[in-house]
């Protein structure tokens, strides 16, 4: 099964045939049926990047999750923040068992767009 590479800054969303979104993050395994670019893969040739490719690992758009339906849960709230948290370079900590709700409040309070 195809894994995402470990360096990948952000997340990457992946609609599926059912139309259900999947959130895909550093060192996620791609799921049975779906497709994402190769740049995305883990497998792809190693090498020094160059610095076109550097840039654009630094400028990854993050998708707000829905806030309800299919990949509204707390893991994809939790990747959208983790992201939108490491890309702004500020210090929240997100438990690995806060709520949905929760998470979302934070990023409010953080001034990050939850909508």
């Amino acid at each position: 099964m195809a894994k995402i590479r470990e360096d990948l800054i952000g997340v990457t969303i992946v609609r599926d045939d059912a139309g259900e979104d999947h959130i895909l993050s550093a060192g996620a395994e791609v799921p049975k049926g779906l497709t994402v670019g190769e740049h995305l893969l883990s497998d792809e040739p190693k090498g020094k990047p160059s610095k076109k490719d550097a840039a654009a690992s630094k400028s990854v758009e993050v998708i707000i999750p829905p806030k309800g339906g299919p990949g509204s849960g707390a893991d994809a709230w939790r990747t959208y923040a983790v992201a939108e948290v490491e890309q702004r370079g500020l210090n929240i900590e997100i438990p690995d068992d806060a709520s949905r709700d929760d998470i979302i409040t934070a990023l409010e309070e953080a001034k990050i767009p939850t909508e």
